[in-house]
């Protein structure tokens, strides 16, 4: 998912994204407010597509100091398709 703006101190750093419809992982797997089902084929997809995002950072990315930073449910956003962005 493309980053639309940042913002960067020494307290603090923000990402800004297009918003996203399916809302985080953490509002799916914890109850979602408007009734979607998240049945466990899907939660293996998703569990499985963001393995392979972390496998990508620590084997491409490592070299450029680029780490994965804050990871938690809360934090990867489905996108229409219903894929972690």
């Amino acid at each position: 998912m493309p980053v639309i703006a940042y913002y960067c101190s020494k307290q603090e750093q923000l990402l800004v994204y297009e918003f996203q419809q399916n809302g985080s992982l953490f509002r799916l797997l914890h109850g979602s407010q408007n009734g979607q089902l998240f049945d466990w084929g899907s939660r293996l997809s998703v569990a499985a597509r963001i393995a392979e995002a972390l496998a990508f950072m620590h084997e491409e990315l490592q070299r450029d100091g680029i780490a994965h930073g804050n990871l938690k449910s809360s934090n990867i956003l489905l996108n229409n398709g219903m894929n972690p962005a």
